[in-house]
Parts: structure tokens; sequence; C-alpha cells
């Protein structure tokens, strides 16, 4: 289990609800794609209405005439589907959201689960091009090759110039590259992911001063499912370089940072439980797991370890949050993989950590489904 029994209660949830919620999820990632969309229906009823002569308003679409109804419409939504402008990235971002969404509901109950269905989505998010899979990649298995294309994103995003060649990945993805790294989201994603190895950061040339020199470090945009400002995000990627390089308040104050926007999500959650119909369905539009928050932690826990410095401890660090509020930051850091806790451990045992490395994403092999992951439903 990821949660232990105060949280659970806290969130108020069935568990047997939040594994049905992920299984949903998984089920609609591997279905068959439709053979229209919305647009297709759109199209297909703007040359006028499907009914005959004698103004038929219903129509049986399961009717194998060509020359009726059922036939019309095959035909539009065949010449609809032929046009051009269609957009073939939507299923692939479909389907990586899908994941995505019965990830968040799986880490609440088995972080390997949990950890499987991330990489996942991050696959196909990194078809799509955009740099939020590096960084799922980076918070699920730690820092990969990802790290030094990260970095040299991370540069062009605070010059306003080109990635450097080398640092460009082969395949661009659906998206071009200045396009995709506008979004302050992605951003974020690049940021952290850039820091995700502490061996990394003096070699990649990304620098405090440069960091707190940015326009992100004073951009009041919202991002994330709280909705937290840029600068928030990006002062904890300052706290996390400066915790590199050495700097002694550097693990308080990025505890701090974590905290406020951990204390963001718990009361983001307190609100959605007022919807006495959605929550207890798990069918909430508020995120149960905010992944930036969860990706932070586990990367910022990471390099604590790397660091040889006291890595993140629910009990002695994060104590003061509500057990709403400890969500993220604790499935954040089963996430990381088991450590030296500072204070004994108690509960089932973490879930082993894949080797971080060059390559660690892609070396992973994702586990056989577990059958513990709501075996205490």
């Amino acid at each position: 289990m990821s949660l232990t029994d105060e949280q659970w209660d806290a969130l108020g949830l069935d568990r047997v609800v939040v594994r049905d919620r992920a299984e949903f999820f998984i089920g609609y990632a591997g279905s068959e794609a439709p053979l229209f969309d919305v647009d297709g229906v759109i199209d297909a009823f703007r040359d006028g209405p499907l009914g005959d002569e004698t103004d038929q308003k219903v129509a049986k679409f399961t009717d194998t005439d060509d020359a009726g109804p059922a036939g019309l419409l095959r035909r539009r939504m065949a010449e609809a589907a032929g046009r051009p402008g269609r957009r073939p990235w939507a299923r692939t971002a479909e389907r990586a959201d899908a994941l995505r969404h019965a990830a968040q509901a799986a880490l609440l109950g088995d972080t390997r689960e949990g950890r499987n269905l991330l990489l996942q989505s991050a696959s196909l998010y990194r078809e799509l091009g955009l740099p939020f899979g590096d960084f799922l990649s980076a918070a699920a298995v730690g820092p990969g090759d990802a790290a030094f294309e990260a970095a040299g994103q991370l540069r062009s995003i605070i010059f306003g110039s080109e990635t450097a060649p080398e640092a460009r990945r082969v395949d661009e993805g659906y998206f071009s590259l200045p396009r995709r790294l506008l979004a302050p989201a992605q951003q974020i994603a690049v940021l952290f992911t850039a820091l995700s190895s502490a061996d990394g950061v003096d070699g990649f040339g990304i620098g405090i001063d440069l960091l707190r020199r940015a326009s992100q470090a004073t951009q009041a945009t919202s991002v994330g499912v709280t909705g937290r400002p840029v600068a928030l995000w990006w002062e904890c990627g300052v706290r996390l370089a400066e915790l590199t390089y050495g700097r002694p308040s550097a693990r308080d104050d990025l505890r701090t940072t974590i905290a406020e926007l951990a204390t963001a999500h718990g009361q983001a959650l307190r609100t959605a439980q007022f919807d006495r119909y959605h929550w207890p369905r798990a069918l909430s539009k508020m995120d149960l797991v905010d992944l930036d928050l969860t990706g932070l932690t586990a990367i910022s826990n990471r390099v604590l370890r790397q660091l040889g410095e006291p890595e993140w401890s629910m009990f002695e660090d994060f104590r003061d949050l509500t057990p709403l509020s400890q969500v993220s930051v604790q499935v954040g850091i089963r996430l990381s993989g088991p450590g030296r806790p500072r204070t004994p451990a108690s509960g089932p045992s973490p879930s082993p950590e894949p080797t971080p490395g060059p390559a660690a994403a892609s070396d992973y092999v994702p586990e056989s489904r577990s059958p513990s992951l709501w075996a205490r439903s």
C-alpha cells in the first residue's frame, strides 16, 4: 500500500471504487480507436439532415441499405474522415491521458503498478513530443538520458534560443520544439527533468544565478492541478539546484516550498469532497494525486540520496501537514524507492526501486500486474 490508513480515511474513498477508476482508464487506453470523432459527426450533418422525402426523423444506422439514411451517413462520414486537417495526435493524447489517470489512481494502492502505468503514459507523451513524458519517466525510475536533453531545452527556455543540436531528440513528435516549450507546464517539466541528476547539474551548466534570472522566476501564470504560479514551481527548481551545489539551508527551503504546494492540493481535495455525488464515486475533476508534486518529491528524494543527505520523512519533515495534504508527498516518497529511513519503518515494505542510470527509463522492464494492488480493499 502507498498510503497509510489515516490518509485513506482522509480521502474518504472506497478502495474498490478507486481500483475501478484505474481499471476503467486502463481499459479505455487499450480500446480500439473510434471510427469517427465529434468533428466527423458535425461534418456529416453540415450538408443537411439525413431524412428522406417522407420527412423521416429517426434512422436505423445499422441498416445495410446504402440508399437509406444509414448509407448516406456512412458516405458522409467517409468523406469527412478523408478531408485534410484531421488531428493525428488526438488518439495518442487520449491514451496518454487515460494511462496518466489510471496511474494516479493506482499509485494510491500499489506503487509498482502505478510506476508501470506512469512509464506507459510517459512513452506516449514522448511520442507526442511533450517534455512531460520525460518528467514522468524521471519521476518513475530516476534520471536517464532525458536529463541531458532537458538541460539543453532549459537553456533554450531561459535564453529564448534554439536548443543545441546535440541535445535534440531525433524525432520531435507531433509538435515542434519551440511550440511545445511555450507552455508553462512543459517548462516546469523540463526544469525538473534537467535537475533530476545531482551528478549532471554542474556538468550541464545549470547555475543558480541563471535560474534566478529567468523570467519564469517572477511569472504569476497559474499552472498545475491547483493553479499555483509558475514562479512557485520555478522556486522549487532553484532550491533543488541549491541543494546540489551544497547550500546549507537548501533542504529546509525546498521542504517548505513542497509543503506549501502540498497544502494547496490538500485544500483542493477537501473542496472537491463537498460534491457528495461525484467524489464518493471517484468521478471528481480534481486529480487524486498531483503528479507535478509527486514527481518533484520523488526526484528530490533521489537527489538527497545521491548527495548522502537525509531523505524525506513523512514523520519528521511533513507531519504538520493534514492527511489530505500528505497524499501526493507520500506517493512521491514511495515512488522514489527504498532508502535508509531516519526513523524505524513500519507497515508494508516499500516497492523495489529500479536502478537509476543513463538509460534508466528505457532499460526498465515493467513488472507484471501485482495482485497486491487492492489486496487490502
